[in-house]
């Protein structure tokens, strides 16, 4: 189509109308990144005390969980647990304070339970500090240790061990070793 121009007394001002007449009708090139888009930086959310969700959370950072939550949590970073869940939880460190969970937790270094806690579920992580009350099995291939305040009912299958004078455990303890089990009675 012919586009007409007003008559202008500068020929410099007639040019500028044309090209932003083309400008609208031309598809303007996006240029290519010269480097990689960076990844988000990990966040930091929280659910406060007075919030209740239905439904999975999934973030790339830390959360902290002061209210209830109906649903599993994934984070890769730490969940500290203050409220309640129903629901599986899966962090790098999980610590749960004065909180109840119903749920399969799994850590990936590590998990910490005060003695105001409940968790009913089984648990998967390299190392964990009971405090409270636990009801299911827990797997972990580092340490575990057992306060005078924690109360376990479950199989636990674990690197290594400590109990605490007063702690209660009602099930079986394995200890994983690299060697063979016979080695120890052989010069018997």
């Amino acid at each position: 189509a012919d586009v007409e121009y007003e008559a202008y007394e500068d020929d410099e001002v007639a040019a500028d109308a044309r090209d932003a007449v083309y400008m609208e009708t031309e598809e303007i090139p996006v240029p290519e990144p010269s480097a990689p888009i960076p990844e988000p930086e990990k966040g930091y959310s929280i659910i406060s005390f007075d919030a209740y969700v239905d439904g999975n959370i999934s973030t790339m950072g830390d959360v902290e969980i002061q209210g209830s939550v109906n649903g599993d949590i994934t984070a890769k970073g730490n969940v500290d647990v203050q409220g309640s869940i129903r629901g599986d939880v899966v962090g790098e460190k999980i610590g749960l304070y004065d909180s109840k969970v119903k749920g399969n937790l799994k850590a990936v270094t590590g998990i910490v339970q005060d003695s105001n806690s409940i968790l009913v579920g089984n648990i998967a992580t390299k190392n964990i500090i009971l405090g409270g009350k636990v009801k299911g099995d827990i797997d972990t291939l580092g340490m575990t240790a057992l306060r005078s305040s924690a109360y376990y009912v479950g199989n636990l299958t674990t690197g290594s061990i400590a109990i605490e004078n007063g702690a209660v455990i009602n099930g079986s303890v394995r200890t994983i070793t690299n060697g063979d089990l016979n080695e120890p009675f052989e010069m018997i």
